[in-house]
C-alpha cells in the first residue's frame, strides 16, 4: 500500500521518462502518433481504440437524419428521454441514473463524494481518469497494485486485509472486467466486497465501462436499489461504438446523483447524443450479436499471438488483449511501437499504467482483415528485434 502524491502531467509515463514523446495517456489518438512518427494518418490501423468494431447499432445511422433539426434547440438539461431509456436498458428507476459527457465527466464528480479528511483507495492497474480526477481534487490517494500472476486482480483474503490497515479509505475503486488487462473480478468476491464496504461505509465505484462485452451475469446492477455504497460507471463508447457522442452514465442512489448534480455545468450532454443514444438502447438483438462476434474474434485473434515467439498474453472477457513482449534490451519497446506504425499498426502501450512497464501492449479486438494485419505484422517485427 503507497501513498500518492506525485502528480504526473497527462502525457507523462511514470515508469520510463524516455517514451513520453512517443507513447498518449490514452488510446484512440491517430493523430498524435501520425504526426510523431511523420506518417500519413490514414494509414493507421487503430488498434489503440477499445470500440465495438461491429459498429453503433443501424438505427443509430437510420436516426441521424432526423436528429439534426435537435442542433437549432438547446439539449433537455435532465437528459429524459435518454435516462428513460437508460431505465429500460438497466432495469432501474430513472432516478438512480446520471448522464454524463462521456464517463470522464462523471469520474471527475467522484471527488465531491469523498468525506473531507479521508482516502480514496484505487486498485490499478486501472483507467487512468480516476487517479487525474482525485489528484486535481487534492484529494488524498492509497494504492493497491494487481500483480500479473493473479491477472492484475488482488486476492479477496489481501484486499479485506488492505482495507482493514487503513481506516482512513472512504472510497474503493476499481474496474470488472479491468483496464487494460480485461480480467473479471469473480461474482462472490465483488458481493463480499460490496457487503464488506456497506458494513465500513466505504463507496464502492465500480467501472463497468466493458462488461457488456462479456458473457453471463457479472454486473451488479441488481444491487443498486438496495445498496447506498455502491456507484457504476458506465460508457456508450465502447460497447455501442459511440465514442464521437461522449455519453457516459452512471448508477448510484439519488442522494449521490444530487450531490454530483450540484457541481455540475448545464446542457453537459448535447440534443444530438441524447436523441441517438435513445436511439442505440433500441436495438434489442445488438447486445448479443455484439458479444457472439467479438468472442470469435477474440479467440481468433488470442491463437494468432500463441504463435508469435517473445509474446505473453493474458486472459481477457473484453474487446481488448493485454500483451508483454519478453525482452531484456529496453529499446525494444519503442523500437515495436515505432515500427508497428511504419507498418500501419497502432496499438497502446501501457507502460504509463501504475504496475505495468513499456514492455506491455494493448490492442483493441477488430475485424479478421485487420487482424491479420496486426498479426503478421508483430510477427515479422518481433523476430528482426530477436535476430542478432
Amino acid at each position: 500500500m503507497t501513498s500518492q502524491t506525485d502528480k504526473a502531467s497527462p502525457d507523462q509515463n511514470p515508469n520510463d521518462s524516455q517514451a513520453t514523446s512517443s507513447f498518449p495517456l490514452h488510446g484512440g489518438n491517430p493523430q498524435r502518433a501520425a504526426e510523431a512518427f511523420k506518417v500519413n494518418v490514414d494509414t493507421l490501423i487503430d488498434f489503440s481504440a477499445s470500440v465495438n468494431q461491429m459498429g453503433p447499432p443501424k438505427c443509430v445511422m437510420e436516426q441521424l437524419g432526423q436528429s439534426f433539426p435537435q442542433i437549432l434547440e438547446y439539449p433537455d438539461p435532465a437528459n429524459t428521454a435518454l435516462k428513460s431509456a437508460l431505465s429500460n436498458y438497466c432495469a432501474l428507476p430513472a432516478e438512480r441514473i446520471i448522464v454524463g459527457n462521456g464517463s470522464s465527466e462523471l469520474i471527475h464528480a467522484l471527488p465531491c463524494l469523498l468525506r473531507e479528511g479521508k482516502s480514496v483507495a484505487l486498485i490499478e492497474p486501472a483507467f487512468s481518469e480516476y487517479r487525474r480526477a482525485f489528484e486535481i481534487a487534492d484529494r488524498p490517494i492509497i494504492t493497491f497494485t494487481g500483480a500479473a500472476e493473479h491477472q492484475f486482480l488482488i486476492p479477496l483474503n489481501a484486499l479485506l486485509h488492505k482495507l482493514d490497515q487503513a481506516p482512513e479509505i472512504a472510497m474503493l475503486v476499481l474496474g470488472n472486467p479491468t483496464c487494460p488487462a480485461g480480467t473479471l473480478w469473480p461474482r462472490q468476491d465483488i458481493e463480499t466486497l460490496l457487503s464488506y464496504c456497506e458494513t465500513r461505509k466505504i463507496l464502492l465505484v465500480i467501472d463497468e465501462t466493458f462488461i457488456e462485452f462479456t458473457d453471463g451475469d457479472n454486473s451488479l446492477v441488481g444491487k443498486v436499489p438496495e445498496s447506498h455504497s455502491l456507484i457504476l460507471i458506465r460508457s456508450m463508447t465502447k460497447f455501442h461504438a459511440l465514442p464521437g457522442l461522449r455519453i457516459g452514465y452512471g448508477l448510484m442512489s439519488p442522494e449521490h446523483i444530487a450531490n454530483i448534480e450540484k457541481g455540475r455545468v448545464p446542457w453537459s450532454v448535447n440534443g444530438l447524443a441524447q436523441s441517438l443514444g435513445v436511439a442505440a438502447l433500441q436495438d434489442k438483438e445488438f447486445p448479443s450479436q455484439s458479444r457472439e462476434w467479438n468472442r470469435d474474434q477474440r479467440k481468433r485473434l488470442l491463437s494468432g499471438f500463441a504463435e508469435i515467439e517473445n509474446i505473453e498474453t493474458f486472459p481477457s472477457q473484453t474487446n481488448f488483449i493485454l500483451f508483454r513482449i519478453q525482452s531484456n534490451n529496453p529499446s525494444h519497446p519503442a523500437a515495436l511501437y515505432e515500427r508497428l506504425i511504419r507498418d500501419g499498426v497502432l496499438l497502446r502501450n501501457c507502460g504509463n499504467f501504475p504496475g505495468l512497464d513499456i514492455n506491455y501492449f494493448r490492442c483493441g479486438v477488430r475485424k479478421e482483415a485487420d487482424n491479420r494485419q496486426l498479426l503478421h505484422s508483430l510477427r515479422e517485427q518481433c523476430a528482426r528485434l530477436a535476430s542478432p
